[in-house]
């Protein structure tokens, strides 16, 4: 069920508001999750933490479904930046 309120909310964002799929999957789940109408508190979200992998899985297979790598080739220096940001969270991340 949680699933699949993520993707009806990613369809209602695109086609209604013309916002990214992405969008309505984190509505879907702020609306659904403890912080918003409480439908799931949390430890209802620690026993479905395989779903929350699943549905993250999901997620990042579309943003990198969305990444133009030719535009990286054409900067430089946003490749640059992008490794630099992903080196300093991985440590930031490892050192807590």
């Amino acid at each position: 069920m949680l699933l699949v309120a993520g993707v009806v909310g990613g369809e209602i964002a695109k086609r209604a508001f013309f916002l990214p799929r992405i969008t309505g999957y984190a509505a879907a789940g702020l609306a659904l999750g403890p912080d918003g109408f409480a439908l799931l508190g949390r430890p209802m979200l620690d026993e479905l933490r395989v779903f929350a992998d699943i549905s993250i899985g999901l997620i990042l297979f579309e943003l990198g479904h969305r990444i133009d790598l030719g535009w990286l080739k054409r900067s430089p220096r946003l490749a640059l930046t992008s490794l630099a940001e992903s080196g300093l969270c991985s440590i930031l991340i490892t050192s807590r």
